[in-house]
C-alpha cells in the first residue's frame, strides 16, 4: 500500500505526497533512514530520495514514503521525530509493552490508536504522553482543539483558549484612592480597607 502512494506537486488532486518542507529537511529524512539501516532496520518500503519530477518543483525535495521495522526501537532513529513520510514498526507483547515503547521516547506530539474496544482505546489514550491522541484516525484537527506535545515536541498549545493562555501573563494592578496614604502600622488601618 505505502509504495502504491502517488507522490508529486501538492497542488495536483491526485497526489498523496508532497515534498518535505525544504530540500534540507528531505537531506535529513535520508540520513535519518540511512541510521536506521545501519542500525539493524529492514525497509519494508521506499527507503530513498522521490521521484524525479519536472517543472517548478525541485526533486531533491522529495522522499519515498518509507516504512521501517525492527525487532526493538532504534534509540538513533525509532525514536526521533523525522517529520518526514516515514513510519517505523516496531513489535510489542501486549497493552502495557505497547504504551511503554511508545512513552520511552523524549518526544509526544501525536498518537494513533487503532481498535474496536471503546474501553481500550480510552485506557491507552489516558496512557500515552502525547499533546494530541487520535483514536480510528489520524492527522485530523479543528481551529477550536488545542495542538501541542509533550517532553520536547514543542513548547506550549495553539489553537482553542489554551492557546490565548499561553500568550497571556496575568497582572494585578492596586490602585489606592484615599486622599491621604494608609499608615500600616495604624490599628484602624484595617478598618478603613473594608
Amino acid at each position: 500500500m505505502v509504495a502504491g502512494l502517488r507522490v508529486g506537486d501538492p497542488l495536483e488532486q491526485t497526489t498523496q505526497v508532497g515534498p518535505v518542507i525544504t530540500p534540507g529537511a528531505a537531506a535529513r529524512v535520508r540520513a535519518y533512514v540511512q541510521l536506521a539501516r545501519d542500525g539493524g532496520a529492514e525497509v519494508l518500503a521506499g527507503g530513498g530520495a522521490g521521484p524525479g519530477l519536472g517543472g517548478r518543483l525541485r526533486p531533491d525535495g522529495f522522499h519515498q514514503p518509507t516504512v521501517l521495522w525492527r525487532g526493538e526501537p532504534d534509540p538513533e532513529v525509532f525514536a526521533e521525530e523525522v517529520f518526514g513520510p516515514v513510519l517505523t514498526v516496531i513489535p510489542f507483547g501486549d497493552e502495557r509493552d505497547a504504551v511503554a515503547i511508545a512513552n520511552n521516547i523524549p518526544f509526544g506530539l501525536g498518537a494513533g490508536i487503532w481498535t474496536r474496544d471503546v474501553s481500550r482505546a480510552h485506557r491507552v489514550a489516558e496512557a500515552l504522553r502525547a499533546g494530541i491522541i487520535w483514536i480510528n484516525d489520524y492527522h485530523r484537527n479543528d481551529p477550536a482543539s488545542p495542538w501541542g506535545g509533550f517532553g520536547m515536541s514543542g513548547y506550549g498549545r495553539e489553537n482553542g483558549f489554551q492557546a490565548v493562555e499561553m500568550f497571556t501573563e496575568v497582572k494585578s494592578v492596586w490602585v489606592g484612592l484615599e486622599e491621604r496614604p494608609m499608615d500600616w502600622y495604624d490599628e484602624d488601618a484595617g478598618q478603613r480597607l473594608n
